[in-house]
């Protein structure tokens, strides 16, 4: 014991000269204990008792200098100058510092050393190395590693399948940084990089499993929060890839500031594709931009040739539309602008190849589906222009409610133009009216004025033309191809003048005509219409008619010869038809009996042959008339002359009707 007790002693004296110089090698010669050996330990302690707890070895000393100190002299020598080993449970070496000094310092003298100055290897199952600061008011670092070299202050390498390097925090209030790493030169903070060509794990992955952000990118400097890359022309993948498997978006991008959100730019004048690219597989929108302040919630910019927006589905079988814009507010939900002045580009230009509308628009509220307006006083353009190349209509106007399918109006008093111009260079009309509802009994055409001049106005301007300026047809068995009517006053029902503007025929209020220059009729008689005995039926042209002695104003088949009841002959074409009644009553149970003209007769031979000139009277053949005997023929009795000859029993001649 005594001799351990002198050993110990001997080499805690001996290794003082270590602080005085962290040079030395050798001991002094005025250490108080050297050992020499050539061969075997220079020195050896060993305790054999497993119950002692005390140190095989104590070093102790209240000086300056450490309190132990193991060199290698020998410069060929690959051994450890220190070497502690351990089969129990315990640290095969610990150091532990009740002062104020480091508790452990490493140190390589040789500058050209390129070894490491501290190796940690393990072959079991534990950690290499361990660091751990046990003070909860500490405020430095468990690890502290610093390089004032090239090379890196800390560098983790594995050769297995672990990670190279590995940082938590176990503690659950604990709000500090796993990795905190700061600059203060000109390099990167981090630095990550994949040398494994093969490799296609990320290069940099955060992961959390909190509500924060998986990665933070934020610069107090000039410079930018987040920078990506791809520096492989070949490369197809993109620069920056987000994706969410939650509900929130996966990108979002906000600026407090005053600049952009979001700036998306190409810089290769090469490129041909879009600076912004968004689809969608959902049923969302691609694109969705809100705005809260006065600004657009989208603004495309073009300072090149380019549109500064294109919108396009190319999916075929979408129903939806390629753009749609909405709106909340009491804004446009859409607005456009030419700002520019020798522009002659359309302000929005709609093209369709398809079987739909190329323009539609759809109002579920009270306004107008569209409005179009021109607010230069000097522009002379007409604010609405449809044109068609095909065979349709230019413009066309439905309605399937109750109100108007067109409305024109001039809301300027001292507009002297019309409300509606319609031309035409071709070979059609320039208007048409139409009603195709079969049950409709109102005006194709109606035309209304509220101030003194005429509602409608016709007028072929063409000195060379022959067509009339107003044509009217009627294809109903009984409705009237023209009707003119006045409500008001003593007003002439229809006035007719001269290409000097002066009067040469008019109808009064009353129905009666005004000819300047006489009447000529068609058809060869003047006839009555008169009810008749029996029905209408029964009775047909060239019948001779005599007054009904059973009915007033009624006439009747003549069946007795030298009949002074003769009336005249039921006329075929008369030239001029007179009636007793309203011309708006019904004619349809009465005949047009001719009393004047030249009327196609029923005659017979049972007055003898008849030639031209002969009187005729009625006969005995019921509707029929014959030659009259001078000496039988009384007054009243003569119905008029023959102008054809007649040889035959019973036939039909033109006759000079003239009762008397």
């Amino acid at each position: 014991m005594r001799t351990c007790t002198l050993l110990f002693l001997c080499l805690s004296s001996g290794l003082y000269s270590f602080a005085q110089s962290s040079a030395v090698t050798v001991l002094p010669d005025n250490a108080s204990f050297i050992s020499d050996k050539a061969n075997g330990y220079t020195g050896y302690f060993l305790s054999t008792n497993p119950s002692n707890p005390a140190p095989t070895i104590g070093v102790y000393t209240k000086t300056l200098g450490p309190a132990g100190w193991f060199s290698i002299a020998n410069s060929n020598n690959v051994s450890p100058a220190l070497y502690s080993y351990t089969e129990g449970l315990g640290y095969a070496l610990q150091s532990r510092n009740f002062g104020r000094g480091v508790t452990a310092g490493f140190s390589t003298e040789n500058s050209v050393n390129t070894n490491a100055v501290l190796s940690s290897t393990t072959i079991g199952l534990g950690s290499a190395a361990y660091f751990q600061q046990n003070n909860s008011n500490a405020t430095f670092h468990a690890l502290n590693v610093t390089t004032m070299g090239k090379g890196f202050a800390i560098n983790g390498i594995t050769t297995g399948t672990g990670g190279a390097g590995r940082f938590e925090i176990n503690s659950g209030g604990n709000t500090a940084s796993a990795v905190y790493a700061t600059h203060t030169g000109r390099g990167r903070v981090g630095y990550f990089v994949t040398n494994n060509a093969n490799n296609d794990s990320t290069t940099l992955a955060a992961f959390t499993n909190g509500k924060g952000n998986a990665i933070d990118g934020i610069t107090t400097g000039s410079g930018r929060g987040g920078y990506f890359q791809i520096n492989n022309s070949g490369s197809t993948n993109h620069a920056l890839l987000a994706v969410s498997n939650g509900f929130g978006s996966v990108i979002r991008s906000q600026a407090n500031g005053t600049g952009r959100a979001a700036e998306f730019s190409i810089s290769n004048n090469n490129n041909a594709s879009q600076a912004v690219y968004a689809y969608t597989f959902g049923s969302g929108n691609s694109v969705e931009s809100l705005v809260y302040g006065v600004g657009s919630a989208i603004k495309g910019l073009s300072a090149g040739p380019g549109s500064a927006g294109y919108f396009e589905v190319n999916f075929q079988s979408n129903s939806v539309p390629a753009l749609r814009s909405l709106t909340n507010g009491f804004g446009n939900a859409g607005y456009f602008q030419s700002t520019n002045f020798q522009s002659t580009a359309a302000t929005i230009y709609a093209s369709g190849n398809n079987a739909a509308n190329t323009i539609e628009a759809y109002n579920t509220g009270t306004n107008r589906a569209g409005y179009f307006e021109i607010n230069n006083n000097s522009n002379t353009a007409t604010t609405v222009l449809a044109k068609t190349n095909g065979t349709g209509m230019g413009v066309e106007s439905q309605t399937t409610g109750t109100g108007k399918a067109g409305h024109f109006q001039i809301t300027n008093t001292s507009n002297s133009s019309s409300g509606i111009y319609v031309t035409t260079n071709g070979t059609g009309k320039a208007g048409e009216y139409y009603i195709s509802n079969l049950s409709n009994n109102s005006s194709a055409l109606y035309a209304r004025t509220m101030g003194t001049g005429g509602a409608g106005y016709f007028e072929v301007d063409n000195q060379l033309g022959t067509s009339p300026a107003l044509y009217a047809v009627s294809n109903s068995s009984n409705g009237a191809a023209l009707i003119a009517r006045t409500t008001n006053g003593l007003g002439d029902i229809a006035v007719f003048k001269d290409q000097g503007n002066f009067n040469v025929a008019r109808i009064n209020y009353q129905g009666i005509g005004f000819f300047n220059g006489g009447t000529q009729n068609g058809g060869a008689d003047l006839a009555e219409a008169f009810e008749v005995e029996g029905e209408k039926i029964e009775y047909e042209p060239g019948d001779v008619l005599v007054i009904s002695e059973n009915t007033d104003r009624t006439v009747e088949k003549s069946s007795q010869p030298y009949s002074t009841l003769v009336a005249g002959v039921y006329a075929t074409k008369p030239g001029v038809l007179l009636r007793e009644d309203d011309i708006s009553h019904d004619l349809g149970k009465q005949v047009p009996m001719g009393v004047v003209g030249v009327i196609p007769t029923k005659v017979c031979d049972e007055g003898g042959k008849i030639k031209r000139g002969d009187l005729l009277v009625t006969s005995s053949k019921t509707g029929y008339a014959m030659k009259a005997d001078p000496a039988k023929l009384g007054f009243g009795q003569i119905l008029g002359k023959a102008l054809q000859d007649f040889e035959g029993t019973a036939g039909k001649i033109k006759v000079l009707v003239n009762v008397r």
